[in-house]
């Protein structure tokens, strides 16, 4: 039996445009994509991380804290997100 993998799914809009942030549990930040792409998170998540389940939460494990910081300015807040 295969593990499904719990991932949480937040938006952020940014000066370029909305972003995408798919975080784990372990608040490891696996994908970074923008909506105009969104058709082709779901085919990229499943190909590099097996079965998956994908739910919308806020700020998953602080990545969108984190992006958001550094769109505001803070380039080294990119230092601060787990992968």
């Amino acid at each position: 039996m295969t593990d499904t993998l719990s991932l949480y799914l937040d938006r952020l809009e940014t000066p370029v445009g909305e972003l995408l942030l798919v975080a784990d549990d372990e608040a490891r930040l696996r994908v970074v994509s923008w909506t105009d792409y969104e058709h082709r998170l779901y085919d990229t998540l499943l190909q590099h991380c097996g079965p998956f389940r994908l739910e919308a939460r806020d700020d998953p494990g602080g990545v969108t804290a984190v992006m958001s910081a550094y769109f505001k300015g803070d380039l080294c807040a990119l230092d601060r997100l787990g992968v």
